[in-house]
């Protein structure tokens, strides 16, 4: 209803204002998007027509709608049909992301299959700044996700009709894949892959970094560069032919011929390569290109993205809140543009324009989504335009000779791996100067609203002088309605706590009035591969915890403890290492050895020259009025576990106290409790995230405190918090946050009240 009322509202407007059509129009356009979105998102986030099972597997039947290999297995996208429960079937909406552990599958996208397997809902991290994998997903209509252990689980039976440029692209896939099973492995045929068909799971970590690093990591996904690149190839090779014919070229425009035949090409790569929002962008800007020269029309670049942004939105709304589609538009309109302003005649001109405007164009928002600007990235882009003009029209060669057999294809694949290698080792080289070069900072969308409006008054300059007044007098108002609320530590200095969603784990920032910063356990997750040796270079600390601290504006940490050497504790610290500095380890000196990570993280620490000590109860620090102080334990009792070991930290500011407990389990609570005077606390960290073995009563009953967080992961295997736990903590009147429940958990204090603020609610 809404919707209608401001779109009518937009049309009358319209006949009033004939000469301001294009503003109302988009005016119209965005009002219906954000509406859209807006709806979207209060939607519920799974369907509500099947309850997921707790523990025990499910047998259900669908349809493959997608197969790609990546480093943790064979990952299936399932369009689900029916699961089947006591001899019935049940309807089912969604999709699922199933990933086979070991060995390969023989089915293939377009069979129906039956598949037995615990049901999960997509893991994610609810902390402010982190990647909002659980909505990414829900637009491309996945709801659950599942592994199993082998093929042995998954059977076909069936195959479903699907359209013919649907199959011929599915029989074209599974061709070429065909060829490029029989190449040895090397960088250069993994970035065919990511080129060609648009699958990244054959690069590496470390491969990607490097691009990201050296500010070209747009390569990696199919846009408007690989198909213009494609379109334009085609088109003067068409052209080309044409011209040789004396009497077509006389009876037919050539220009006209070669337009015409370039549009299969431009269709069949883009869907090839998996038909994402920026391939679509480009697709839909190229065809209108092609159009306006088959219709002898004046081509228009902004026309072309205009009409291409209203094409995806009117097929999918929330795609205005995509990434992809967000940066893809920075840098075609940024270009559009910058080409408005400054026309250089040499081709090398071109070149340069548009790199230094698409960088421009998309930093803000690449710094919000991602944490990193490559500031080199302009000069990388200058360096590799010319080795990716050259592969590209090879890669769609070696597309094609696979495609008509698998011999050929390897033949004509060999010239575009060349190039490839040769790019990859390039790219290597750019990285390791481009990590250099590359700022950790995390803009706000209030900073990234005045960055683009200030590029917009600078355009004003040159369009219409008469706007910079204005303009500059509504960024300065937009400025000061936006600093305090944005900045939000104007005020008293005051403790601030955040107990991180790391799933199963733990991690607590805490940050001092005085700026310090110390951080207790990073968490951990490992995925491996058993048939392949894989262990996953995924790493929590990296991925999920430094995007925090880069958007809290934090760049070192001063003091990182680990509670005890168990992985779900201290394997994020490994990522961190490597992304910013940390001044000083404390850990409680146990040494296990089957924990192979622990001891290439104390390499790490060494080579690094960071201090390390072995903590003990006595230990303690005091920075901006915050004391912490290691309780427990005296020494290390080799004859218990690494949890009755864990450091026991006690933080204290001002009247309001807190303690953290690490995996301690009843055993240690006694000793506590016998031993340790000072263990009341306002706020106590439940130990083993709410294992049956930990949080005696005797215990709580010593801290007694008023609030209690829990750190447990969503669907854990272990099925935790154990009921009777939480009995316990209700009996006591301790009100409980958990982490699983309410996402990150902020506390702030200013030494005499307590403030929570959970990312989710219950």
């Amino acid at each position: 209803m809404l919707l209608g009322v401001l779109l009518i509202s937009n049309i009358f407007l319209v006949f009033l204002w004939k000469k301001y059509l294009p503003l109302f129009f988009i005016f119209a356009l965005l009002v219906g998007c954000f509406y859209a979105s807006w709806s979207f998102s209060r939607t519920p986030l799974y369907p509500d027509s099947w309850t997921l099972p707790t523990r025990s597997p499910s047998l259900f039947e669908g349809c493959l709608l997608q197969k790609t290999e990546q480093p943790e297995g064979v990952v299936l996208i399932l369009e689900l049909v029916h699961s089947l429960e006591d001899f019935q079937e049940v309807p089912l909406t969604g999709r699922m992301r199933l990933t086979l552990q070991q060995g390969r599958v023989s089915v293939e996208p377009g069979d129906c299959v039956r598949v037995r397997a615990r049901i999960k809902r997509p893991t994610f991290y609810a902390n402010p700044g982190y990647f909002d994998n659980l909505h990414f997903l829900r637009r491309q209509g996945i709801f659950y996700s599942a592994f199993i252990p082998d093929e042995r689980w998954i059977i076909k039976v069936g195959k479903k009709d699907r359209f013919f440029l649907g199959s011929l692209i599915r029989f074209s896939r599974q061709r070429i894949l065909q060829s490029l099973a029989s190449l040895p492995s090397d960088p250069g045929l993994s970035l065919f892959y990511a080129l060609g068909l648009g699958d990244r799971s054959h690069l590496t970590e470390t491969t990607i970094k490097n691009f990201r690093q050296a500010g070209v990591a747009h390569i990696l996904s199919i846009s408007g560069q690989h198909i213009g690149l494609i379109a334009l190839v085609f088109y003067y090779l068409f052209k080309g032919l044409l011209l040789f014919s004396y009497r077509l070229s006389v009876r037919f425009s050539p220009q006209k011929i070669a337009a015409l035949a370039t549009i299969f090409p431009v269709i069949f790569y883009t869907h090839l390569s998996g038909a994402a929002y920026a391939a679509i962008r480009a697709e839909i800007m190229v065809l209108c290109y092609l159009g306006g020269i088959l219709m002898g029309r004046r081509r228009h670049l902004a026309s072309s993205m205009a009409l291409a942004a209203l094409l995806i939105l009117m097929g999918d709304p929330s795609a205005l809140f995509d990434v992809s589609f967000q940066l893809s538009f920075a840098a075609v309109g940024s270009m559009a543009l910058a080409f408005d302003v400054v026309q250089p005649k040499s081709n090398f001109g071109k070149i340069i324009i548009t790199s230094i405007a698409a960088f421009l164009g998309t930093a803000p928002l690449v710094s919000h989504y991602f944490y990193q600007v490559p500031m080199l990235g302009v000069l990388a882009n200058l360096v590799i335009f010319w080795p990716v003009s050259l592969l590209m029209p090879l890669v769609f060669v070696g597309l094609i000779g696979a495609l008509l057999h698998p011999v050929l294809g390897v033949f004509l694949i060999q010239p575009a791996l060349w190039v490839a290698t040769l790019l990859s080792h390039l790219v290597d080289y750019l990285g390791t100067w481009g990590g250099k070069g590359v700022v950790n900072y995390s803009l706000s969308w209030g900073e990234v609203t005045v960055l683009y409006l200030l590029m917009f008054l600078a355009f004003g300059f040159y369009w219409r002088r008469q706007w910079v007044k204005t303009g500059i007098a509504v960024v300065a108002i937009l400025v000061l309605l936006w600093a305090p609320w944005e900045g939000g530590r104007m005020g008293p200095p005051r403790m601030e706590v955040t107990f991180l969603d790391v799933g199963h784990g733990e991690a607590t920032l805490v940050q001092t009035p005085s700026g310090h910063t110390i951080l207790i356990d990073a968490g951990g997750t490992q995925r491996i591969r058993p048939d392949r040796d894989i262990r996953s270079s995924w790493n929590i600390g990296e991925k999920v915890i430094f995007p925090y601290l880069v958007r809290r504006r934090i760049h070192t940490i001063d003091l990182a403890i680990i509670s005890h050497p168990d992985l779900d504790h201290y394997q994020g610290f490994l990522g961190l290492l490597e992304q910013l500095p940390i001044r000083e380890f404390w850990i409680n000196g146990m040494m296990p050895k089957e924990e192979e990570d622990y001891r290439r993280l104390l390499d790490e620490i060494r080579s690094k020259k960071i201090p390390l000590r072995f903590s003990r109860a006595g230990d303690a620090v005091e920075w901006g009025g915050v004391a912490l102080d290691i309780l427990f334990p005296k020494s290390i009792d080799s004859k218990e576990s690494a949890n009755n070991n864990s450091l026991v930290i006690r933080l204290k500011h001002q009247d309001v106290s807190l303690l953290i407990t690490g995996d301690i389990e009843g055993v240690a609570e006694k000793r506590l409790t016998r031993h340790v005077q000072h263990l009341k606390s306002d706020v106590f960290q439940v130990p083993h995230h709410g294992s049956r073995t930990s949080s005696l009563v005797s215990f709580l009953r010593k801290v007694s405190p008023r609030y209690a967080v829990m750190s447990v992961g969503r669907q854990n295997a272990f099925g935790l918090p154990h009921p009777e736990v939480l009995r316990r903590y209700q009996e006591e009147g301790i009100r409980l946050y958990r982490t699983d429940q309410q996402g990150a958990i902020l506390l702030r204090s200013d030494g005499k009240t307590i403030e929570f603020e959970t990312v989710l609610e219950n």
